[in-house]
This record gives C-alpha cells, sequence and structure tokens, in this order.
C-alpha cells in the first residue's frame, strides 16, 4: 500500500529519484524478509506442537 503512494508522489513529480527508488528497494526487502521470519516462526512452533504430541 505505502509503496504505491511513494511511487504515485514519484510519478506527479516527473521522475522517481535515485533515493526514492532506494527506499522502496529497502522497504521491500524489509516487508519480504519479515514476511519469511514469520513463516518459518509458524513452521517451528507447529513442528514443536507436533513433537510434543
Amino acid at each position: 500500500m505505502e509503496v504505491t503512494m511513494l511511487l504515485g508522489a514519484g510519478q506527479s513529480t516527473g521522475c522517481l529519484s535515485f533515493q526514492g527508488l532506494v527506499l522502496i528497494a529497502m522497504l521491500l526487502a524489509c516487508w519480504v524478509r519479515v514476511k519469511v521470519m514469520h513463516q518459518l516462526v509458524l513452521l517451528l512452533v507447529l513442528f514443536r506442537h507436533m513433537q510434543v504430541m
């Protein structure tokens, strides 16, 4: 959601600055990492739960 807003703001000014692109890339990388970590934690919890049973 935030990324599309940033892109829209960049397009309205004429061109997307290099710093803006870097910022978007960093935000995306951070978001993906959080998502992956969340999935791994869920899998770990599930695995431990299965072992206990």
